[in-house]
């Protein structure tokens, strides 16, 4: 699925639920099980083990083509209830807490967390604040662990929208997106991209 080989002693994801293959009376090969890769042979099927049960199966070739990946990489939520000796994470900064305790606490011996600090490179966003004056990596940590995403009752919901905080927050964004549509249409793109020093007269009327 994602073009690479596996061979024996790799760890494996399947990516697709079949009822057809299955390890035991009541279960079968599902989206998100993770397996060991026992043998590789010649004609692409993979005998596989179960990592929680102990099961083993032979992946036919065309299930293997399709629907397996290798296993080393994974999502947030694909990686809940997964321990290993070793995490390493990548995160932007728009993370919730509940996420990254999560992510945290996958390595048995160490967890590593890699943060996204610099521009991803687009023309369209050279002149926006984040990208003028970029969040430092202590800074992003504060922001995720001051965001929450636990779930809100829908009475909790309805008092929050109506916070005259909350509604002014969400004023400001579309205020300095504004700004920065503004600006673009007003120098234009390939004027912006010739002086970044545009973006910072902007940046910092957006700011205040």
């Amino acid at each position: 699925m994602d073009g690479n080989r596996a061979s024996a002693g790799e760890l494996i994801i399947t990516r697709r639920n079949d009822r057809r293959l299955r390890i035991s009376a009541t279960d079968w090969v599902k989206n998100g099980d993770r397996w060991t890769v026992l043998s590789a042979h010649r004609d692409g099927r993979l005998r596989v083990q179960h990592r929680r049960t102990g099961r083993t199966i032979d992946l036919p070739a065309s299930y293997v083509r399709d629907f397996v990946e290798l296993g080393y990489a994974t999502t947030i939520h694909g990686a809940q209830g997964i321990t290993t000796d070793t995490m390493r994470g990548l995160i932007t900064g728009k993370e919730s807490r509940q996420q990254l305790y999560t992510m945290c606490t996958r390595g048995r011996l160490s967890n590593h967390i890699y943060l996204q600090l610099v521009g991803d490179g687009d023309p369209h966003t050279l002149i926006r604040p984040e990208t003028i004056h970029p969040s430092t990596a202590t800074e992003l940590l504060e922001q995720i662990l001051a965001r929450d995403d636990t779930p809100m009752s829908a009475s909790t919901m309805l008092r929050e929208q109506q916070n005259p905080a909350v509604r002014l927050g969400d004023g400001v964004e579309r205020y300095i997106d504004a700004l920065h549509v503004a600006a673009e249409g007003l120098v234009g793109e390939s004027a912006a991209q010739a002086n970044g020093s545009l973006g910072e007269p902007v940046g910092a009327r957006a700011r205040r």
